[in-house]
């Protein structure tokens, strides 16, 4: 039996579209977080069905938030002082490659914080997606950027990818997301966040865990 979670409620959050993870009743409750316990490639495709229904095109009211889906370059000096700062030379490519992309058109509804402690996981199966305090509508390639956070082999990211599909502007963007996602962890402090952005950085570099 499936049970239907509701993306977001309360206030402007109204509007956002209920997505349907399809869930095995009490999986929620019982799950550990991805950085615990990691998602495997055969989750990629559900993964990316689940994005899919919920990246829909948001209306004009929707809300924004200046810290996600807005144009890489309106996030250029924070990224490129912590690269610079922290040393991150691995992270240049991909950021330079990302902003140089053509920015979105399109602003369609994100969850806005994909990395593997809002990811839950069950017996190795995607069990649902929590934190949803930063909803919000911009960029799609915020949320893509969760392939490289969640998926430690580059044969799950392919499969993730493919069966999501972006085009290579909106792939290169949310490459320059997971940059900006990977350096922001890696600057908290907190160890396992740290964890988790150095594993990101890693695979950005083309280096396998």
């Amino acid at each position: 039996m499936a049970a239907h979670r509701r993306a977001a409620t309360g206030g402007h959050r109204r509007a956002l579209h209920t997505v349907s993870l399809a869930l095995e009743r009490g999986r929620v409750d019982s799950g550990a977080t991805a950085d615990i316990c990691p998602l495997g490639a055969a989750q990629a495709a559900p993964l990316a069905r689940i994005l899919r229904s919920l990246h829909r095109l948001a209306p004009p009211h929707a809300p924004p938030n200046p810290l996600r889906g807005v144009p890489l370059q309106e996030r250029q000096h924070v990224v490129e002082e912590r690269l610079q700062r922290l040393d991150l030379q691995e992270l240049v490519r991909p950021w330079k490659e990302a902003i140089e992309a053509p920015p979105a058109r399109d602003r369609v509804w994100l969850h806005g914080d994909l990395h593997p402690r809002n990811v839950l996981v069950q017996d190795g199966a995607l069990a649902g997606l929590i934190d949803w305090g930063d909803v919000t509508a911009g960029d799609v390639a915020t949320d893509l950027a969760c392939a490289w956070m969640l998926f430690a082999y580059a044969r799950a990211r392919t499969l993730f990818l493919e069966a999501y599909a972006p085009s290579e502007q909106v792939q290169a963007r949310a490459a320059g997301w997971a940059v900006h996602f990977a350096s922001g962890l890696i600057d908290s402090g907190e160890p396992r966040h740290v964890q988790i952005g150095l594993s990101a950085m890693r695979r950005l570099a083309g280096a396998e865990e």
